[in-house]
């Protein structure tokens, strides 16, 4: 619930004044365009959306519990909505491995260019599986009610 606040609070939701609800979150390895580093991250999947969270500069506070995000939260990195997922890919050999290729603007019908991939280390195959459920859903609830277009 804390981080639920935390991404309206500090306005890092997709629509200012609208609440996300989180429906899957986990610490994962991240990087991205295939060739990057892994680094650690925060991915956060929401009714409207993924948003991946980089740690705070700042070491956590010893006195307060870490839900309270003190002294500072996760920083936002990224962040795009379920329509812009173009692709997800599973490896059968690595199944904790996934990627999901992604718009980075409205125009679906864009060149390359402006398609950007995420490649994902989950800590489970039970994080991989629930994380593509929850992906999946949400985009064939949107599709099943007009809000994604072919």
């Amino acid at each position: 619930m804390a981080i639920q606040n935390y991404i309206f609070c500090k306005k890092y939701s997709f629509e200012a004044e609208v609440r996300e609800r989180i429906i899957f979150m986990s610490q994962v390895e991240c990087a991205y365009e295939q060739v990057g580093v892994f680094k650690p991250k925060t991915l956060v999947l929401t009714n409207v959306g993924v948003h991946i969270f980089r740690p705070p500069g700042s070491k956590p506070c010893s006195v307060c519990p870490p839900e309270n995000l003190c002294p500072s939260g996760p920083l936002p990195d990224r962040k795009f909505q379920y329509d812009r997922i173009t692709d997800i890919i599973f490896f059968p050999l690595l199944p904790q491995k996934m990627v999901i290729e992604y718009h980075l603007s409205q125009n679906m019908l864009a060149s390359n260019e402006s398609k950007s991939s995420l490649s994902i280390i989950l800590p489970g195959l039970s994080d991989a599986q629930k994380m593509y459920e929850v992906i999946v859903g949400i985009m064939s609830e949107q599709k099943d009610t007009g809000f994604l277009e072919d």
